[in-house]
């Protein structure tokens, strides 16, 4: 992994990987469920904008399973983008694609002079902030594109997780199929520190990317700052319908590498 690498490089290289990666227990049991808990039963007559798609996993569950009458999925990736696009039927109406770096959207005005959206998702989009500014934009960037009293949602690398278990505990924690790794050479994090993610799939191919590490002051200060009113911020949950072993996922959920965050503009 080039620390320095650009994301658009990043996830143009692990594109088939990490849409693997979606069929892993942790996505499907726990991640998954939690983030659909957020949006609701239902997002009838409801538009969402889906920031940092990928492959479009997220996108797809929004119009199919959660019935949104129209989805816009944008990532910086066009091999992510490329795979969505290949996952539809031809003249689809209710979802849309688009390659673009979130980073660079107008804050002026909703995407493509779209009206706004009801619900703006972005997984995992904040950690890849690689300064305060370029964090606070992202925020802006949601915020400009979503109606008043809309929702944010997203999942986040979690800031008050234990990193140095990584280190002493790395073999018991493998079958959770998440590594990572704090790259300033300790265990502490710093704000802006840079945290390696390996996550594993069941055929042994691995999804390699980087992280920046930032608090919740910062990440709370970024919302405050682009407009929005109020936010909670929720732990994962394993789902109680899935039949999995609670015991088995005790050491996850207990100080999980992923957290919950909604927020209300």
């Amino acid at each position: 992994m080039v620390v320095n690498q650009k994301p658009v490089a990043i996830y143009d290289s692990i594109a088939n990987e990490y849409t693997k990666s979606k069929d892993l227990p942790f996505r499907i049991y726990i991640e998954r469920p939690t983030l659909l808990k957020l949006i609701g039963d239902s997002m009838v007559d409801k538009r969402v904008l889906d920031l940092a798609c990928g492959s479009g996993y997220y996108s797809r569950l929004y119009r199919d399973k959660m019935r949104a009458s129209f989805v816009y999925g944008v990532d910086i990736s066009k091999s992510m983008i490329d795979i969505a696009e290949s996952m539809e039927c031809p003249n689809t109406s209710r979802i849309r694609y688009k390659v673009m770096n979130v980073g660079e959207m107008d804050v002026a005005e909703p995407i493509d002079h779209l009206e706004k959206f009801d619900v703006v998702s972005a997984a995992y989009l904040l950690c890849y902030a690689k300064n305060p500014d370029e964090l606070l934009r992202f925020c802006e960037v949601i915020a400009s594109n979503l109606k008043d009293g809309g929702k944010f949602v997203t999942l986040s690398d979690n800031p008050n997780e234990n990193l140095a278990k990584y280190v002493t505990h790395r073999k018991q924690l493998e079958k959770y199929t998440i590594i990572k790794t704090l790259l300033n050479g300790v265990s502490t994090p710093i704000e802006g520190d840079t945290i390696q993610y390996d996550i594993i799939n069941t055929d042994t191919s691995v999804a390699t990317f980087t992280i920046s590490w930032w608090s919740i002051p910062t990440y709370e200060w970024a919302l405050r700052q682009a407009g929005f009113s109020s936010w909670r911020w929720i732990n994962m949950e394993l789902d109680v319908n899935s039949g999995q072993d609670p015991d088995y996922w005790s050491d996850f959920l207990t100080d999980c590498p992923i957290i919950a965050l909604e927020a209300t503009k």
